[in-house]
C-alpha cells in the first residue's frame, strides 16, 4: 500500500477517508517527492526528510528497503544494489537521530548488515548471478 499514490490515481482524501488519517500521513510521507527542476538526489532527499519526520513513515521504508536489498542480492541485481547503496548514505544521514522505537531501530541496523554482506560478497558491475 505504500506506493499507491505513486503507482494509481487514488487521491490523499480517498486514502484518509477509507483507512485514516494515520496511514494517509504515512503513505504520504514515502512517496517520492517528483519535483522536475530538482536532481534526484534532491527529491531523494526531501523525500527522506518527510520520511523521517513520521516513525511510522520510517519502519514502512526500512521493511520495504530491506525487501528490495534482500531481492537484489538473491538476484544479483548489482544496478539495483548500488542505487540502494547511494541512498543508504541519505538514510544513515537522516534517520539515526530521529529514530525512537526498538523496532526501527533494529530494521535500521539490519539494513546496514546488509549492505556490509553485498561488500562482502565484493559485488561488481558486470557480475553475474551465477558468479555470486
Amino acid at each position: 500500500m505504500h506506493d499507491i499514490i505513486e503507482d494509481t490515481d487514488i487521491s490523499d482524501l480517498y486514502l484518509s477517508t477509507h483507512f485514516g488519517e494515520s496511514i494517509s500521513q504515512i503513505v504520504k510521507a514515502v512517496s517520492n517527492h517528483k519535483d522536475e527542476t530538482k536532481t534526484k538526489l534532491e527529491n531523494k532527499r526531501i523525500t527522506f526528510s518527510k520520511i523521517a519526520e513520521n516513525e511510522q513513515a520510517i519502519i514502512v521504508k526500512l521493511a520495504d528497503r530491506i525487501a528490495n536489498v534482500e531481492f537484489s542480492l538473491l538476484h544479483g541485481n548489482i544496478k539495483l544494489l548500488d542505487k540502494y547503496k547511494k541512498e543508504q548514505l541519505l538514510i544513515e544521514e537522516l534517520f539515526p537521530s530521529v529514530i525512537k522505537s526498538i523496532k526501527a531501530q533494529k530494521l535500521f541496523v539490519h539494513l546496514k548488515e546488509l549492505f556490509k554482506i553485498a561488500i562482502c560478497l565484493n559485488l561488481k558491475e558486470g557480475r553475474s548471478k551465477k558468479e555470486l
